[in-house]
């Protein structure tokens, strides 16, 4: 029953999506907002949840992360964070931080993993500002509505109709992913993950696309449409992620400095590592945290 919703779903039209948010509905445990006003850095290390969490940077920049990569949810933007997965979240430093979160569950639950293949198209639980409208003033408006007559039930209009938008925000990249290639075979998804392994454990090691694609036994042309149809961003940029990401736990955990961190990794140079935190994460890696 959940493939043949997964297959209605990927067709890109707003009556499917309407037809797919009437069988389920939206069951919250909790709503607030978060405030940091000092402009300090924070972290949160390890936490997860036992339900969905949206979370609405209202102001300030956060980091997310999980095993999949590095995200950096900026003003406007959001971000769904899945049951019972590991996460850590950082506030930038720089600016005051605060988000509205909303904690919730589907029901019916065996639609759980449609709901996160429909609002995430199979795998990018970020939304940038601009995609979405900005619900700023409606979630500073729930924010005062708390504990009143009828919360719950405004709120899950709240939730199906940022749902929606996230769908419509989703379906559209998986439309324009099919003009790159047919979609994903099992033996497309076998190479894929071998890919991935191989990144993972060659991240100390300069890579590109051709030298993956050489491991692989595949063309680069082909490695690279694969990366575009399934994870929707090109090798080079999944590559320096998880790069970036492992810089990350080495500068957190093990108190090395950032020349140590960038030959570790197989950065050119502790300046090269420096610049691109500053592209892909928002800040310099002399602001991470230690333990």
């Amino acid at each position: 029953m959940e493939k043949g919703l997964f297959r209605f779903l990927q067709r890109v039209t707003s009556d499917d999506a309407g037809d797919f948010l009437s069988r389920i509905s939206f069951a919250p445990s909790s709503y607030g907002l978060f405030r940091q006003e000092d402009g300090k850095a924070s972290m949160v290390d390890d936490f997860s949840t036992p339900d969905f969490d949206l979370v609405y940077m209202a102001a300030g920049t956060s980091r997310i992360t999980s095993e999949e990569g590095v995200y950096t949810v900026q003003r406007g933007g959001f971000f769904l964070i899945e049951p019972f997965k590991l996460y850590s979240a950082q506030c930038l430093p720089g600016a005051n931080v605060s988000y509205y979160y909303a904690h919730f569950d589907i029901e019916p639950g065996f639609l759980r993993g449609a709901y996160l293949r429909a609002v995430t198209g199979g795998g990018i639980p970020l939304f940038e500002p601009g995609e979405l409208p900005d619900f700023f003033e409606s979630f500073s408006a729930m924010d005062g509505e708390r504990g009143k007559l009828g919360f719950t039930a405004v709120l899950q209009s709240y939730l199906k109709i940022v749902s929606a938008y996230m769908m419509r925000a989703r379906q559209s990249l998986l439309e324009r992913q099919r003009s790159v290639g047919k979609p994903a075979s099992d033996s497309d998804l076998s190479l894929l993950a071998q890919a991935l392994e191989y990144v993972d454990e060659h991240a100390a090691e300069p890579i590109n696309l051709e030298k993956l694609s050489a491991a692989m036994g595949v063309s680069y042309s082909s490695l690279y449409k694969l990366f575009m149809r399934i994870l929707h961003e090109p090798p080079s940029k999944y590559i320096m992620r998880r790069k970036l990401a492992a810089a990350d736990r080495l500068l957190r955990q093990s108190g090395c400095t950032v020349t140590e961190a960038a030959g570790r990794l197989g950065f050119s140079s502790a300046s090269h590592l420096s610049s691109q935190f500053k592209k892909y994460l928002g800040h310099s890696p002399s602001e991470t945290p230690r333990r």
